[in-house]
């Protein structure tokens, strides 16, 4: 029997020859799978808005393990804490959401804080979603975690504050001059006779 027989090299070169092929083929399949998924996938899609000010339709979403307890809050404005509270309750089979009264011209963010009300490791999830696409998210699966997401905080300028004006220092009364107390006199000793 005859086998292929091996180079200085190492493979017979009609072995590293196939090799390559074989991988090249592979590569033009994978790029070609790829450009169309990402042909699909922009027909159907709806491009999400540049800010939260440009959305029609703006929620909070919170899905993870079905039974999770959590509570939380969301809201337009974390610096002026414009929320709303969502008292303790649990995760759906079906992600729960929270619609966002952004006033337009007015708000220009959107935050979102939930916290895991029990010790556990199973997963809760939170989105932003405009216009029914996904602007950020966040998850934790750590035991009573939080999940603190927002989007377009960068926008919102922190407020002024008061200009500081350190008070004079206070007037601390000299010490009183030291003097040594008098000497005590001392009687003179008896003449003993």
């Amino acid at each position: 029997m005859r086998g292929l027989s091996r180079t200085p090299t190492g493979l017979h070169p009609a072995v590293k020859y196939g090799q390559r092929s074989i991988f090249a083929i592979m590569l033009v399949a994978i790029i070609m799978v790829a450009s169309a998924c990402g042909t699909l996938g922009e027909q159907g899609a709806k491009d999400l808005p540049s800010s939260p000010v440009e959305a029609d339709d703006l929620v909070v979403r919170v899905s993870g393990t079905e039974g999770v307890a959590y509570k939380g809050s969301y809201g337009t404005s974390f610096l002026k804490r414009d929320e709303t509270d969502v008292k303790k309750t649990t995760v759906k089979s079906e992600p729960t959401e929270y619609k966002v009264n952004l006033q337009k011209g007015k708000d220009k963010a959107v935050f979102a804080e939930f916290s895991k009300t029990q010790s556990n490791t199973e997963q809760l999830e939170v989105e932003i979603v405009a216009d029914d696409e996904v602007a950020v998210e966040g998850s934790t699966n750590v035991e009573k975690g939080s999940v603190f997401i927002d989007w377009g905080l960068e926008n919102v300028p922190l407020p002024k504050l008061p200009k500081f004006k350190a008070p004079p220092p206070p007037k601390i009364p000299s010490p009183p001059k030291f003097e040594p107390p008098p000497k005590p006199k001392m009687p003179k000793p008896p003449k003993f006779q």
